[in-house]
């Protein structure tokens, strides 16, 4: 077990060298198991005399972390070197140089004559941004108190270097890669938007290749900007009737594609690799109406309508078909309609209303069967009518193809 001794000025260590502390300092040193504890004498010239002593200070350790921009973090410590004078508390002010690219998780770092060769530990944290950029930052330390002696706020402290790494990929996102549209002025869209914020304005030119008389774009060029940047525009595509006579299904094919012509922001360089829309225009589609019985129904009995397209839906197409339920029946009460199960088509719930309902179409649709139940509701009312018929073409909307009608209403006369 080492042992401690008091050893004045000029003494000898067993090695044979004089041990000497600095003025106002307090050092120690090992010979042979022996604890040596030197009081604070001065320096003695000409003895070869080693000076063993620690100055005030703040240690950082370490002095440089990488951390990841979107919530990453790391640790490091901050611990005093010498114990502050008497029992005065040191108070160390920790911030950040740009909390918009990294935070501490502590302000105030509080050492005192029990804890000052205790470190303590701060944690750092990323902060997430929209710009393709790697970011520093460093966090400062501050003496924001005076202990009396050597930790004045005077006191140099060593900053953290901070590096943030970024998670953003500057690039231009398309919506689509493919679209269909009608070539009786039918209307298809996609949208445009830059993954992250540019430095400056950045024009995307709009150019289409192919069969161009046989769509229109509704715009020629994009621009984004630092406040716009993240905001979808949408670029429409029309179909333009060149009137042959293609057979059901012909269709005709272009392309559209974008390319950087002007950039302010070194993220978005001409060269920008932008992804294309093909474009097919399908020959126009009509739809007819027919049924499987005659003028008259029984109540309690059933009628089947079909609705059939000239041709079947492609991918990425659909088609909205309104039904105009009239007469003086009223429906839900005097008779109701079903739709059976079919690839490629969907309905609307038909109301009690007599406005229209919708039959919409998909890929793959092309046929859809309604079944008219006549409601048994012995009530002397005599004959009834209903009509079911094809109404006009509802206003086209992102990916829908307009029809032209092919109107076929069918009259019944319900017999009570």
């Amino acid at each position: 077990m080492s042992k401690a001794a008091t050893v004045r000025a000029g003494a000898i260590n067993s090695v044979g060298r004089v041990v000497h502390s600095g003025s106002g300092t307090v050092a120690r040193c090992l010979t042979h198991g022996l604890a040596v504890m030197l009081l604070a004498l001065p320096m003695l010239p000409g003895l070869g005399g080693e000076a063993i002593a620690q100055t005030a200070g703040v240690t950082i350790s370490p002095n440089t972390i990488t951390v990841a921009e979107n919530g990453g973090s790391d640790i490091y410590t901050v611990v005093l070197n010498t114990q502050p004078a008497g029992d005065a508390d040191v108070e160390i002010e920790v911030a950040s140089e740009n909390p918009d690219t990294a935070t501490a998780s502590l302000s105030i770092l509080t050492f005192s004559s029990m804890n000052w060769d205790q470190p303590q530990t701060v944690t750092v944290t990323g902060q997430d941004d929209d710009i393709d950029r790697e970011r520093s930052v460093d966090i400062t330390h501050n003496i924001r108190t005076d202990d009396g002696g050597s930790y004045t706020t005077s006191l140099l402290i060593a900053a953290l270097t901070v590096t943030v790494t970024d998670d953003d990929e500057a690039g231009v996102t398309v919506s689509e890669d493919a679209i269909g549209v009608s070539e009786r002025a039918g209307d298809n869209s996609y949208t445009v938007v830059l993954n992250t914020r540019p430095a400056g304005s950045v024009l995307i030119g709009i150019n289409t290749f192919g069969m161009t008389s046989a769509f229109r774009v509704s715009l020629r060029s994009l621009i984004f900007t630092s406040d716009n940047w993240n905001m979808p525009q949408s670029v429409f595509v029309t179909g333009v009737n060149d009137n042959d006579a293609l057979t059901p299904g012909g269709e005709r094919t272009g392309t559209i594609t974008h390319t950087i012509t002007t950039s302010a922001s070194v993220d978005y360089p001409v060269s920008l690799d932008i992804d294309s829309v093909s474009v097919r225009v399908f020959d126009r589609i009509d739809a007819t109406l027919t049924h499987d019985g005659g003028a008259r129904i029984v109540e309690g009995d059933t009628l089947t309508y079909t609705i059939r397209l000239s041709r079947t839906l492609g991918p990425r197409q659909s088609l909205t078909v309104p039904l105009e339920f009239v007469g003086s029946t009223t429906r839900n009460l005097d008779y109701r309609v079903t739709v059976e199960p079919a690839t490629g088509v969907r309905h609307s719930e038909f109301n009690d209303s007599r406005s229209a309902n919708e039959i919409q179409f998909t890929a793959g649709g092309r046929q859809a069967t309604l079944i008219l139940h006549a409601a048994i509701d012995f009530v002397a009312e005599g004959r009834e009518r209903v009509n079911i018929n094809l109404g006009n073409p509802a206003p086209v909307t992102a990916k829908n193809l307009p029809v032209e009608l092919v109107d076929d209403a069918k009259s019944l006369v319900i017999i009570d």
